[in-house]
């Protein structure tokens, strides 16, 4: 296997098979690329731009609808038999002279999705030749593919019609499907809770008391937050959990819609600061009147991400520098520590907050090139 720390011992076509040959190309798909809704991945390695399936297992079950309602196209233009196979030898078989009928094998793996499609053939060997590699007979079926999609939709849209009557119903449906999601970030980010801001124990202590409501425990290791979302991603989730679910009273089930709605919000793309003031996340904030100053406070976490120059402004803004002043010139971490004990105080921590902490964010680089121009 390829050391991903270590590409630039291998050239250019053993990158590209340890990345993209286990993935279908879109030549491969025999279904409407319309039906494909995953991501794809792109070859940057040949001229001919060429686009890889993310997601193999949606993939398979596209091309395996697709196989089957290629079962029922070949048999409707008239020739039998039609096989799916997993292997052809085309040794065994002829072309069709005219005034024969001629039958149609499906070569499908099963594992990577390659279709290959031999038509207008007749089998020439006999089974008690080779029994094993016979052909076997297509199990015969009432329903093709798309007539199983046609009931599929229907029944579907039924249900639908049957939710928007039943808001209790509908509630329980919305739990099962916002604990598959993903969480934000930030539910696993704070993997310490002594260190942890007051907030963070504020969804925990609910997660905790809605994880004992469901007859479930935390998982050791991981905070209540994440053992919940965990439990609800479980594979068995939908058929365990679910009862659990319509168990639980008016009020619990609310307050469990409204806790995995929270868990998955929170900034698009944590590493850069968010400065749109149109952003989703920033309006809501603003709605909530969100204000770090009022709850955030200055930790060793933080402090410590800072460079000598940097601390000395923050002790500046703070208007402390009576309190850090021989420390500005002394070690890095006596500082840092002096300030933590410091601005751990309520009323001190009121006093200042980093410019990316705004509602929306100011980016403190953007005001640097600003100033200097």
């Amino acid at each position: 296997m390829i050391d991903h720390g270590n590409l630039e011992y291998f050239d250019a076509d053993e990158i590209r098979e340890h990345f993209l040959d286990a993935k279908p190309t879109v030549s491969q798909a025999i279904f409407p690329l319309e039906d494909y809704k995953g991501t794809f991945s792109g070859d940057l390695f040949t001229e001919d731009e060429e686009r890889y399936f993310d997601d193999m297992e949606q993939f398979l079950r596209l091309q395996t609808c697709a196989v089957e309602e290629k079962v029922v196209a070949l048999e409707t233009e008239g020739y039998a038999p039609v096989e799916v196979v997993e292997r052809f030898q085309d040794w065994k078989y002829r072309e069709a002279e005219e005034s024969e009928q001629g039958g149609a094998w499906i070569v499908f793996n099963r594992l990577t999705g390659h279709v290959e499609v031999h038509q207008a053939l007749v089998l020439e060997v006999s089974s008690s030749i080779d029994e094993e590699t016979k052909p076997k007979a297509k199990p015969t079926s009432n329903y093709s593919a798309s007539l199983y999609r046609y009931m599929a939709m229907h029944k579907s849209m039924a249900v639908q019609a049957g939710l928007l009557l039943n808001p209790r119903k509908a509630k329980e449906v919305a739990v099962m499907r916002l604990g598959s999601l993903p969480s934000h970030q930030c539910v696993s980010y704070f993997d310490d809770p002594d260190i942890a801001p007051a907030y963070w124990h504020t969804m925990d202590t609910e997660a905790q008391t809605l994880l004992e409501a469901l007859g479930e425990l935390p998982e050791e290791g991981i905070s209540a937050s994440q053992s919940l979302r965990e439990r609800m991603q479980d594979g068995d989730a939908d058929r365990v959990l679910y009862a659990k679910v319509t168990a639980l009273s008016d009020a619990l089930l609310d307050r469990l819609y409204l806790l995995l709605t929270t868990l998955t919000f929170g900034q698009l793309c944590p590493e850069i600061p968010d400065t749109d003031e149109k952003s989703l996340f920033n309006r809501v904030a603003l709605d909530l009147g969100a204000d770090m100053s009022t709850c955030w406070v200055m930790d060793e976490d933080f402090l410590s991400r800072r460079n000598k120059a940097q601390l000395a402004e923050i002790v500046e803004m703070t208007q402390t520098g009576h309190l850090f002043g021989n420390l500005l010139n002394g070690k890095k971490r006596d500082l840092v520590r002096k300030m933590v004990r410091h601005f751990a105080q309520p009323s001190e921590a009121l006093r200042w907050i980093p410019e990316a902490m705004y509602f929306p964010a100011v980016d403190p680089n953007a005001q640097t090139e600003v100033d200097a121009s």
